[in-house]
C-alpha cells in the first residue's frame, strides 16, 4: 500500500528530493506509489549491471568494470543503476562503508567478494544496510588480525547459503555456526595456505545438524609437514567417522578433505539422510 508522502507539502517534498540521493530518492517515489513524490527531479534507472569492482584507497572509493581495469566507471550527477550479481569490495572498512558513491545504485547483488576489508562487527551491520539481498560471501586475505566471527557474520545476514573464507577463523566455529538460530548456511569452504593451519575439529557436534554437509578442500603448500598434519586429521576423523562416499542416490552429513589431488572422505554413521540445508565446505 503506497504511502501518503504526496499529501506533504510541496515544499518539504523538495527538500525531500534534495536531501535525498538517486537511490533514496528513487525509492521514495515507489513507497509514494507516484512519480511525482519528489518534484522537480524524476528519477531514472539506468540498465543494470552484473558485476562492479569496489576499491577503498585512503577512504576514498573508486568504481571500476572489472578488477583488471584502470579507468574508474563514472557515476555522478543523478546517475542510478541497478547492481545485480557478483561484486567485489576491496579495502573496505566502516567508513568506505558509508561512501557517498553507493547512493548512485540500487544494490541487488546476491553476490560479494570482500577482499583485504577490515572486518568487525559494525562492519557486517552497516554492509546489511548497503547490500541486504546478499546469500552468497567470499572473503579473502582480510586484513584484520582478528577472527572472522560467525556470530556477528550470521546475525547480520540470516539468509547467507554459501561462504567461502581465506582468513583468520575462530577455533570455535562449528560453535558459533551452530548458535546462530534460524539461519541457511549450505556452502561453507575455508582456505588455508598450509594444511597444519586447520584444527582438529569435534565430529560430534555435527550431530546436532543433520543436514550439514562439510567438505574440508586443501590447496596448500605440499610437504611433508603437511602430510604429518593430514595424517593426524584423518587419524582423528577414522575415529568418528565412517570411511567413504555417500552413494549416488543419498544426500546427507558429509565430510572430505583434498590434499594435493588426492581425495578422502567419510559420511556421519547412523543418521537418516535429509535434503541438504546447511552444507559446510572447508577449503585448504
Amino acid at each position: 500500500m503506497p504511502y501518503p508522502l504526496a499529501r506533504l507539502s510541496y515544499g518539504l517534498r523538495c527538500r525531500l528530493s534534495e536531501l535525498a540521493d538517486p537511490g533514496e530518492r528513487y525509492y521514495l517515489q515507489i513507497a509514494a506509489g507516484s512519480l511525482f513524490i519528489c518534484p522537480p527531479k524524476l528519477q531514472v534507472v539506468e540498465e543494470g549491471i552484473d558485476h562492479l569492482y569496489f576499491r577503498c584507497e585512503n577512504s576514498t572509493v573508486s568504481v571500476y568494470s572489472d578488477m583488471g581495469s584502470t579507468i574508474p566507471f563514472i557515476a555522478s550527477g543523478d546517475s542510478l543503476r541497478i547492481l545485480k550479481g557478483y561484486n567485489c569490495l576491496n579495502g573496505f572498512d566502516i567508513r568506505g562503508l558509508k561512501s557517498d558513491i553507493f547512493g548512485h545504485f540500487l544494490r541487488n547483488a546476491v553476490s560479494l567478494k570482500l577482499k583485504n576489508c577490515i572486518i568487525t562487527k559494525q562492519f557486517w551491520e552497516t554492509l546489511k544496510t548497503l547490500f541486504p539481498k546478499v546469500t552468497s560471501f567470499e572473503i579473502y586475505n582480510n586484513d584484520n588480525t582478528s577472527h572472522i566471527s560467525f556470530t556477528d557474520m550470521l546475525t547480520a545476514f540470516p539468509n547467507v547459503e554459501n561462504l567461502e573464507i581465506t582468513c583468520h577463523i575462530s577455533k570455535n566455529w562449528i560453535e558459533e555456526i551452530l548458535q546462530c538460530g534460524k539461519q541457511t548456511l549450505r556452502y561453507l569452504t575455508f582456505t588455508f595456505n598450509s594444511l597444519e593451519l586447520c584444527d582438529e575439529f569435534d565430529c560430534d557436534r555435527f550431530a546436532q545438524r543433520p543436514d550439514f554437509n562439510f567438505f574440508i578442500l586443501d590447496r596448500g603448500y605440499p610437504g611433508k609437514f603437511g602430510e604429518l598434519h593430514l595424517a593426524g586429521l584423518t587419524q582423528h576423523l577414522d575415529l568418528k567417522l565412517k570411511r567413504g562416499c555417500l552413494p549416488a542416490d543419498k544426500i546427507g552429513p558429509y565430510i572430505s578433505i583434498l590434499y594435493e589431488g588426492d581425495c578422502h572422505a567419510w559420511c556421519l554413521p547412523l543418521f537418516k539422510r535429509y535434503p541438504v540445508k546447511n552444507s559446510l565446505s572447508v577449503s585448504m
